[in-house]
């Protein structure tokens, strides 16, 4: 029997863990965020990164090159998953 999950359960899941969650359209470069990123984040959601530039802009400026590269390899090597740690520089310190 294959145990499934709705919708509602997902976003219950996701606002409950407090991680939020986000999607990257490559193609067109925008990023779409879950309201709980702003939390993590510390930024409003009207303030969320539009693309991954702005993105790139939250991240702490000794990760950024390394977040960069390892993004950069990801797409030329049409990677099927991609994972990497990071800091992030919030607007409050």
């Amino acid at each position: 029997m294959e145990v499934g999950l709705t919708i509602d359960q997902l976003r219950w899941a996701v606002q409950g863990s407090g991680l939020g969650v986000w999607q990257w359209d490559i193609a067109s470069d925008t990023v779409t965020w879950s309201s709980e990123m702003g939390a993590r984040f510390g930024v409003e959601e009207a303030s969320f990164p539009r693309n991954v530039t702005e993105y790139g802009l939250l991240l702490h400026p000794d990760d950024r090159e390394a977040v960069k590269r390892a993004i950069d390899s990801a797409i030329a090597n049409r990677a099927s998953a991609f994972s990497i740690e990071h800091r992030v520089q919030r607007p409050d310190g």
